[in-house]
């Protein structure tokens, strides 16, 4: 009987950890400062963090080199993306909040 439950509740935690993951996957990363439809233009001097910590910051998570820095809206929020080369030569874009320089998402390209 023992074992029959112990059973039953790994069941459950293994299906409860999959629903929560496949959970995860599809949430798209929510930043701070939320825009409109615009012009990123517009929104440079209202930027808290500046071009340069978001690059620090987004190394920190990265290490390569920085070739290309863009400000501009990601799913309704304003971030800073990054393309950085690392030494393998793989190319990464790391998204990093305009508002709190948190990484909200690193993509291999």
């Amino acid at each position: 009987m023992k074992h029959a439950m112990m059973l039953i509740s790994c069941i459950v935690l293994i299906v409860y950890a999959a629903i929560a993951w496949g959970f995860a996957r599809q949430v798209n990363p929510v930043g701070s400062i939320h825009v409109n439809n615009g012009n990123e233009a517009d929104f440079v001097g209202t930027v808290p963090i500046s071009l340069e910590s978001a690059v620090k910051t987004a190394l920190l998570s990265t290490p390569g080199k920085a070739f290309k820095v863009e400000l501009e809206s990601v799913n309704g929020y304003l971030v800073y993306r990054i393309g950085i080369v690392r030494d393998n030569h793989q190319i990464d874009a790391v998204e990093v909040d305009a508002g709190n320089r948190r990484v909200l998402n690193i993509v291999a390209e």
